[in-house]
């Protein structure tokens, strides 16, 4: 018996169960595949207004499933075409994928196009078209801080903090001036909350000299009081330290300025910068002291000439760091604590390559499912009727009345739909999980 329904019902050919399933699977693939598992590499760009040179801050990403990181050691050409002068620079890109570039231009006011690409010519562009920096808009959203009191009770005498913002534990100097007028001296003293002195709390102001006072905050926050004994009698004069709490700070040493962090990081960067406009930039690396705060080292020697310069520092290189900071450089008594602005995101761009890559797979894809459900289906049938003609040769064979052996479609049929009712489910199966 069983060899008899073995030979009326032979077996599935190995086509008909593997290639149904190759079909589901690159259904499922296809439905699974989304433009936001791709691989885009691509670069933004930041700068400001230029002044002489174009000075941009140029970032490599690489994202794919939606994570994204700085590409380092990658090797970027960047061309500027403004005018009829077409400038090329090349540079490697270091921690995080940031690295800095500087570009002549024709005309600092001309139109500016920029297109960045990888080192290979043959690679897409990472960002490209152009930029513009409104040299207004980019002063107005820049912040100062003025470190000067113009007077202290009513006298010819003024205050002035240097550098005009303070970050704790590093010291600063509060300078003292008096008029020339008047031949007699004033004396004082001074006291400090929240902070220490590391210079004697008691002076004397001579007409025409200025008295410094070194002194170091401990705190995030602090007072200064000065007691003043002038021929009017004693008076006194409160003023509050201009701490910013967790910003950078900076001093000259020799040829090197130094710039410390009050707590431990392993590099910052910096921007030179005027009210014109953007001069330079790149990153100090910095090492860790025994008292737990951080410097490093930035030559003089590298910082583009000028006249009325800051250094803008900032622990993250977009300088959107809420503690930023730009220190006078020139003897300046302010700061001019400005953020690069973002002129180019070549995210777009190679989204909309990614996007029409993974239209193109998806088709394919698609293409390859359809042509392998029609032959599921082609063979499907084929394979029917085959086992119909062989059972009615076999029935004919031990005699069954030919009545016995008409074929009604109505099992090719139920066969299809069965057949379509599967692929149906998985398919569903597939966009609903």
């Amino acid at each position: 018996m069983v060899g008899c329904l073995g030979s009326i019902m032979p077996r599935l050919p190995l086509a008909l169960v593997v290639l149904p399933l190759l079909t589901l699977l690159s259904l499922a693939f296809s439905m699974a595949l989304g433009p936001e598992g791709e691989r885009m590499v691509y670069a933004r760009v930041w700068g400001g207004p230029v002044a002489h040179d174009l000075s941009l801050r140029i970032q490599v990403i690489e994202e794919e499933g939606g994570l994204a990181r700085g590409l380092e050691g990658v090797v970027v050409s960047v061309e500027a075409r403004s005018g009829r002068r077409t400038s090329v620079r090349t540079a490697r890109t270091l921690a995080d994928g940031f690295v800095d570039v500087a570009l002549p231009i024709e005309d600092p006011a001309a139109r500016i196009e920029l297109e960045l690409r990888m080192a290979d010519a043959a690679a897409l562009p990472l960002a490209g078209g152009p930029i513009a920096a409104d040299r207004k808009t980019w002063q107005e959203a820049a912040t100062r801080s003025r470190g000067i009191v113009d007077s202290i009770a009513g006298l010819p005498l003024s205050l002035r903090f240097e550098p005009p913002v303070w970050s704790a534990p590093f010291g600063g100097e509060v300078v003292l001036e008096r008029g020339a007028d008047g031949p007699e001296s004033i004396e004082g003293h001074v006291e400090a909350l929240g902070a220490k002195l590391s210079s004697p709390a008691e002076f004397r102001l001579e007409p025409g000299k200025a008295q410094r006072l070194r002194v170091l905050p401990s705190e995030h926050t602090g007072h200064l009081t000065l007691w003043l004994r002038t021929p009017r009698g004693p008076v006194s004069r409160s003023v509050t330290l201009p701490i910013r709490p967790g910003s950078l700070a900076a001093h000259v040493d020799g040829d090197h300025i130094v710039v410390e962090s009050p707590v431990p990081r392993s590099r910052i960067y910096y921007s030179v910068v005027s009210p014109a406009g953007r001069l330079s930039g790149g990153m100090v690396v910095l090492g860790p002291r025994a008292d737990g705060t951080a410097a490093g080292r930035l030559a003089r020697g590298d910082l583009p000439p000028g006249s009325n310069r800051y250094l803008v520092l900032s622990s993250s290189a977009d300088g959107r760091a809420p503690a930023r900071v730009g220190l006078p450089l020139d003897g300046q008594h302010d700061t001019f604590d400005t953020q690069d602005l973002l002129l180019l995101d070549g995210r777009h761009g190679a989204s909309r390559v990614a996007g029409a890559r993974h239209a193109r797979l998806r088709l394919l894809l698609f293409a390859y499912a359809g042509l392998g459900g029609s032959l599921c289906l082609a063979l499907f049938v084929w394979h029917i009727r085959r086992a119909n003609e062989r059972l009615r040769v076999e029935l004919a064979e031990v005699g069954a009345p030919a009545k016995a052996r008409d074929q009604s479609p109505f099992g090719l049929v139920s066969a299809l739909f069965c057949l379509l009712f599967a692929f149906g489910l998985a398919l569903t199966w597939i966009l609903v999980r």
